[in-house]
């Protein structure tokens, strides 16, 4: 698996572990996959802060009753969508 896809599984599984680990883990694989030309010249810290804390924001009780699917769920999808767009297309 490249970086990128690792990162796609942490971000659903947020909710479950501590919030400071779980945006370094998503930084150091976003960093690599920045090293190895799979992702854009992006900011990766402030990209592994977006990505960590979406799982906690979903879980918000305010905005439960308003999604449509579970926050894991909503997380990933949005996740993806932004993994997609850093992506570097394949020439």
């Amino acid at each position: 698996k490249t970086a990128y896809e690792i990162s796609l599984g942490l971000v659903g599984s947020e909710m479950c572990i501590r919030d400071r680990y779980i945006t370094d883990l998503i930084k150091n694989l976003l960093d690599e996959a920045r090293i190895k030309n799979e992702i854009k010249e992006i900011d990766t810290q402030a990209t592994a802060l977006l990505l960590g804390g979406l799982g906690r924001y979903f879980q918000s009780k305010k905005l439960l009753k308003d999604l449509h699917q579970t926050p894991e769920e909503t997380s990933n999808f949005l996740t993806k969508i932004i993994i997609d767009g850093i992506k570097m297309e394949k020439s």
